[in-house]
């Protein structure tokens, strides 16, 4: 008999495998959400103050940057505000509620450039809400008085009864962390938007 031939083995083409779709770069945590947020909040209260300055509002009224959440017209009174712009910086004050905050905004920043998770950075930052309260007090009668004052004072039982929570709401920058540390640019502190149902201001 004649010898059996070895079965040819047949090569099998292999489908082309499919092409994963890039995947879609996600925002992080701390900042979904608060592109749209910011720049509705800014659309919004700059036509209010635009429309203030056409019915005679003479007062010093900045229309504010993406980003800045402050009390009516107040130019300083109201997280996110960006004392490193030296447009920011050098506009006079709306009143001396606001002048405090201007003040405060400032103590702040220097308080941020202190070593990280140092006790030093912790205790200006601590000094910088007491003295705004202090001198908050001295204008009771003026606009944006109990605002403010409130906005502090929360900001401090929050502080104190839950450090961590607190840590957590604020965000990266508040908690000094290397990241946040590099994103400060030209002296702008990045804090996380408050949650829905809870404010600070």
């Amino acid at each position: 008999m004649p010898p059996k031939k070895a079965p040819v083995k047949r090569k099998v083409k292999k489908a082309p495998a499919k092409k994963k779709a890039p995947a879609k770069k996600r925002a992080p945590k701390n900042q979904k959400g608060n592109g749209i947020q910011s720049r509705s909040f800014q659309l919004l209260t700059n036509t209010y103050r635009r429309g203030a300055k056409a019915l005679g509002n003479e007062k010093p009224i900045r229309l504010l940057e993406n980003g800045e959440y402050h009390y009516g017209l107040h130019n300083f009174t109201g997280p996110g505000t960006k004392i490193g712009l030296e447009k920011v910086l050098n506009f006079p004050p709306y009143n001396n509620i606001d002048n405090c905050s201007r003040t405060h905004d400032i103590e702040f920043n220097k308080a941020f450039k202190l070593p990280i998770g140092s006790k030093e950075r912790q205790s200006a930052i601590r000094k910088a809400d007491e003295k705004a309260i202090e001198c908050y007090n001295k204008f009771p009668n003026d606009n944006g008085y109990l605002g403010a004052k409130a906005g502090i004072n929360s900001k401090m039982r929050v502080e104190d009864l839950s450090p961590a929570l607190f840590r957590m709401i604020m965000g990266e920058a508040y908690r000094g962390s290397e990241k946040a540390k590099k994103e400060q640019k030209g002296g702008r502190i990045k804090f996380r938007r408050n949650k829905p149902g809870f404010r600070l201001w």
